[in-house]
């Protein structure tokens, strides 16, 4: 299989979409300058960065599936290990998909409590991620700059209409699939931050100066909102916070003074020219 190389992303910021229910985690961030990278098992998505197993033949797929069982249990008498040959070497040719299935389960499995990533967006005015992600806009938007040794693995996410196929007996065929999705989830415009060794520790330290700013939603509570800007005060270095705003002209997602609308100056024929 050709190994699969994902592409850098070279946009100049990434934003974090986030219910209300996550203020203790915007409180590490913001405070501890530490984020939570999630395994892929808490993603949304139970088919995320995962890979298709590609079909074997008979051969291939039982010698692998033997060499694991004897790994997995290297006490097993003389006897035990023919038997096993010819009831896996039967099930290879019979029915090889009952046996790559299996593969894929354990698999899966093993992913999704060891693999972990953290997931940002292109744009922060994106009106699905603020419904979907962010308490249906009442929750907040974090902007960081892409800057420092922390974005140098960050990717960009690939959307695909089939997902790639791995072959599972081939030790240089791993990836990195948590670079690719289904293009069903392209509205996502997705950057991703991975392949570092977390040792298990899901909490990961960033410099605090590529957090450049907390974008509040339009349904931020008042309590909500307090605490939030409480944290950005008590920061270092500052963080600014503003609060996004629906424009019912334009029908997008805007930041005040952002609309080039209030900053145009209308002169009239007998105004003095500026």
């Amino acid at each position: 299989m050709a190994i699969l190389a994902p592409t850098r992303a070279t946009g100049s910021h990434f934003y974090k979409y986030s219910s209300p229910d996550h203020l203790e985690r915007l409180e590490n961030i913001a405070l501890k300058h530490s984020l939570y990278f999630p395994t892929l098992g808490e993603l949304n998505d139970p088919a995320d960065a995962k890979p298709r197993l590609a079909p074997l033949p008979p051969e291939k797929l039982a010698a692998h599936v033997y060499d694991n069982l004897i790994k997995s249990n290297p006490g097993l008498s003389l006897a035990d290990r023919r038997h096993k040959a010819v009831e896996i070497t039967c099930d290879a040719h019979l029915r090889p998909y009952r046996l790559l299935r299996e593969l894929a389960r354990k698999l899966y499995a093993h992913m999704n409590r060891t693999h972990r990533v953290y997931c940002l967006s292109k744009h922060y005015d994106n009106l699905v991620m603020w419904a979907k992600y962010a308490g249906n806009h009442s929750g907040y938007c974090l902007e960081f700059a892409n800057e420092g040794p922390f974005f140098t693995c960050a990717f960009d996410v690939a959307y695909v209409d089939e997902l790639p196929f791995m072959d599972i007996t081939d030790p240089e065929d791993r990836g990195p699939y948590i670079f690719f999705k289904h293009s069903r989830w392209s509205g996502e415009e997705e950057v991703r931050v991975g392949g570092l060794n977390l040792d298990g520790n899901p909490m990961v330290s960033f410099d605090s100066h590529c957090l450049r700013r907390i974008i509040l939603g339009p349904r931020m509570s008042a309590e909500n909102e307090k605490t939030i800007r409480e944290w950005a005060d008590r920061r270092e270095p500052k963080l600014d916070v503003v609060k996004a705003y629906f424009d019912d002209f334009d029908l997008k997602m805007k930041l005040p003074l952002s609309s080039p609308y209030r900053r145009i100056k209308i002169i009239t024929p007998h105004s003095p020219t500026p």
